[in-house]
Order: structure tokens, then sequence, then C-alpha cells
């Protein structure tokens, strides 16, 4: 659903002090109720796994009236250090990419669990087919990795081998290799609690990329704001691991023309916003600027 992505839109018996996003967002949940209201009315809910979260962090040049904040995820180094402010989507700091993630699943999941586990979106894919019993597809490099572990803690969807290799997935996904990118640039690398920036570049700015040599490293357990990076003379260690999994990782990849570089612009509706007002759309000509 898109309706809470400027420009925001909602019907009209919908209203909030936070404005239109505010709207849209008790529009976006009124609807989500609906679903799962059906769901128990049909007597589906508890064969039916629902997960609610978004693609990407907030809109950090946005006004709040019309987009979501980043909350502690401030990229505070870019600002104090780097002469920018523009940390959420479209960057690599914490505040483009950590997002809300809400799993349903009645009879299964335990009301008011709360797991910290390190996972992302890659990780569904895999999931969903393993808790459905269907192969895995063969021949290709799959980024995600087997959560059923997390979401069927009971083990009531999977046999115990599945559940056992879960569990060693989940585990080791303490300390895999996530990357970010930005486009088609790797941006940085995060294994278990350490993240490295190799390059920094705002949301939607028009300011330079900066490049790390050594990288910038950041503790985003303990340190979410990415206000203070770690010496890099005491993780020399880390860094020569994270370098080791980057350099492996690009040598699985195989080039392709980003999606967006495929979009006509022309198309778009930008519903009368200016390039200021919407921070994209350009009124005349439908056009995007980043």
């Amino acid at each position: 659903m898109d309706n809470t992505h400027s420009p925001v839109y909602s019907p009209h018996n919908f209203t909030s002090l936070r404005g239109r996003f505010g709207a849209a967002t008790e529009a976006l949940d009124w609807v989500v109720g609906q679903v799962m209201g059906t769901l128990e009315q049909l007597n589906l809910a508890e064969n039916t796994l629902m997960v609610f979260t978004s693609d990407n962090g907030a809109w950090y040049v946005i006004p709040p009236t019309e987009a979501g904040v980043v909350g502690p995820f401030q990229g505070t180094y870019a600002p104090s250090k780097l002469g920018y402010v523009d940390t959420g989507k479209g960057s690599t700091w914490e505040g483009g990419f950590r997002v809300p993630a809400v799993a349903w699943w009645p009879g299964t999941i335990p009301p008011n669990t709360v797991d910290e586990n390190f996972t992302s979106s890659l990780d569904l894919f895999v999931t969903f087919l393993k808790l459905a019993g269907a192969p895995l597809p063969q021949g290709v490099t799959l980024d995600g990795k087997d959560i059923s572990s997390i979401l069927d803690p009971l083990g009531k969807h999977v046999n115990e081998d599945f559940r056992h290799e879960s569990q060693v997935h989940v585990q080791a996904g303490k300390n895999y290799t996530f990357f970010y990118y930005r486009g088609p640039v790797l941006m940085a690398a995060r294994q278990g609690s350490l993240k490295a920036h190799f390059i920094t570049h705002s949301g939607f700015g028009h300011e330079a990329a900066v490049s790390h040599d050594p990288p910038l490293i950041f503790n985003v357990e303990v340190d979410p704001q990415e206000r203070m990076p770690l010496p890099a003379v005491q993780q020399k260690q880390f860094i020569e691991t994270i370098i080791a999994a980057v350099e492996a990782h690009k040598g699985t990849v195989e080039p392709v023309t980003p999606q967006l570089d495929l979009t006509d612009y022309k198309a778009m509706d930008c519903v009368g916003l200016t390039d200021k007002q919407s921070g994209c759309c350009k009124e005349a000509t439908g056009m995007c600027t980043y």
C-alpha cells in the first residue's frame, strides 16, 4: 500500500492532528484491521501469517505532516562532521534502512513477543517457502536466510530438521554480513553489531559522496544514532574481515540495470506539487531530481 508515501492521500473521513500523513496512517490502519477481522471471521487467522513492515526508512527532508520520522536513527555523525542532515530514506545510515516489523500469527506467535535478532525483508522469501513446504529455486543466489524459527518459535509448522536448520541460520545471522546498497553501489556492510561505512551520502541531497578509508565503524546496537565512530586502529581485525566479506560478495553479483533506471518518469502524476514541495517531482515535466 502506498497511501503513506509522499504525496500522501487518504479518504476524506480520516483526519489527524498529524496532517495528511496522520490521516493516511489511520486509513492504512483501518484497512489492515479489516483484513485481520475478515480472517478471524472466516476462521483463517490461525492459518495465516501476516507481516507488516516497510521497504525503507522515513523520508527525512519531507515535513512531518507528509512523512514519518527516523526516530533515534539520526545518523548524527553526518550533520556534525559531513555537513548534511538528510540521513533517512535514500541514505545508508540506519535511518534509511531500519524499519519496524510486526508479525501476526494467532496460535503460533505468542502475544507480546519481541525478538531482537538481526533480520531483513530479504529473509521473507526464503522463510515463506520453507513454511509452505516449497522447494527453494535452484541455480540462483538467494540473499535471504530462513527465519522460520523466529516466526514459528514452537515449531508447529515446520519439522524438527527444518527447525534446527533455521535456528542455525538465525544464530549465524548474528554474525552474517548484511550489505547496504545505494542504487548499484555498495556503501556499507554490517556483521553482528558492527557496521562499516565505506562511502556515505545524504538521502536525496546534492552533496558529493564521501569515501572513507579506513571505513567509519559504528556499533549500531549501542550507538544506533551513529554518533561516535569507533577508533579504526582498535578494529583492524573487523575491518579485515568485513572487507574480505565485501570482496567475496561482489564476486557473486552480476551487474544489471537498476529498476529505477527503467521508470518512465513522464508518466508519473505529481499531483501539482513543485520540486520543493514534494522533494522529487517537477511540476512542469514530472521528472525526478534524484
